[in-house]
C-alpha cells in the first residue's frame, strides 16, 4: 500500500535561483518522510503549480532531485504542472524526463 507525503514547490527555478533551491531541497526531510498516520511515505505528491519561471538549471535541479528521490526508495510525483513549466521543459528537452513523474499520467 502506497502512503502519501505531500510538499509544494514554488517561485523561479532559475540559474540566479538554483543555489537557494538546491540548499532548501537538500533539507528537505527526505528520511524522514510520514503521512498523518506516522506510517514512513512510500510516495511525495510534489505540486508544482507556484512554480512561475524555470530555465535549464531549475529542470536539471527538479530531475536530479526527483531521481534522488528515487534512489532512495520515495515514488516523486508532480501534480498541478503548470503548461509553462511543461512547454520550458519541451523546449529545453527535459519533458521526457519530467512528464514521466506526472501524477496524471
Amino acid at each position: 500500500m502506497l502512503t502519501d507525503a505531500r510538499c509544494y514547490l514554488e517561485g523561479e527555478w532559475t540559474m540566479d535561483h538554483v543555489k537557494e533551491r538546491s540548499l532548501n531541497l537538500r533539507s528537505h526531510p527526505l528520511f524522514a518522510l510520514t503521512t498523518e498516520g506516522g506510517k514512513a511515505a512510500s510516495r511525495l505528491i510534489i505540486n508544482v503549480e507556484g512554480v512561475t519561471t524555470i530555465d535549464a538549471a531549475g529542470c536539471q535541479l527538479l530531475t536530479v532531485w526527483l531521481s534522488y528521490l528515487e534512489f532512495f526508495g520515495v515514488h516523486p510525483a508532480l501534480e498541478n504542472a503548470p503548461e509553462t513549466l511543461l512547454e520550458a521543459a519541451r523546449r529545453m528537452g527535459f519533458d521526457y524526463t519530467i512528464e514521466q513523474y506526472l501524477a496524471d499520467r
